[in-house]
């Protein structure tokens, strides 16, 4: 009797198991019919197109108003001369002979004793060409302005022999074509 008991129980799982199987592929049937009468009677505008999903267009953005032209002003030479040369200070050292001339930073040294600064003579070159105690002419352009100062150089903080100004610059060169600025012209 108990190896009836047995049987039925392992056919009792039998029929679960197969239940269960029968089950599932009938569910998955009825799901593959559905998208099949989904996709056949539904308007592909809204599905899936031929190479892919349809995007819908996208509004075009009204038109920006034009900008209104600037009016045209006459270049002044003399307010703004054009420097083809020198040497723009970035940066003025407090308590250098720089500062105590009224260098400030975004003025341009455009010669040293008459000669023009270039890439071939650099202010550094100028400077240092000179003794501590020596007194320089640069013509500099600053705020529209050009000006000739008088700068007695000091002594290098950590070479007492070389030249200071207490700038730190830097060279700018514009192309052939432009005029560097003269007080006669």
């Amino acid at each position: 009797m108990a190896e009836k008991a047995s049987n039925k129980r392992t056919w009792v799982w039998i029929v679960v198991v197969a239940a269960v199987a029968l089950a599932m592929i009938f569910v998955c049937c009825v799901a593959a019919v559905a998208g099949l009468a989904v996709y056949k009677y539904v308007d592909r505008d809204y599905t899936y197109g031929q190479y892919g999903r349809t995007i819908p267009e996208i509004p075009q953005r009204p038109e920006l108003p034009a900008l209104p032209e600037l009016p045209k002003r006459d270049w002044d030479e003399r307010a703004f001369p054009r420097i083809q040369a020198g040497a723009i200070l970035t940066e003025i050292i407090e308590d250098s002979p720089a500062d105590d001339a009224g260098l400030l930073p975004g003025d341009v040294i455009v010669a040293v004793d008459g000669r023009d600064l270039t890439d071939d003579y650099t202010l550094y070159e100028a400077v240092t060409r000179m003794n501590p105690g020596d007194v320089i002419e640069a013509d500099i352009w600053s705020h529209g302005r050009t000006e000739s100062l008088q700068i007695v150089l000091g002594r290098h903080p950590e070479d007492f022999s070389v030249a200071w100004l207490g700038v730190y610059f830097r060279m700018m060169n514009v192309p052939d074509g432009m005029h560097r600025f003269r007080d006669s012209d």
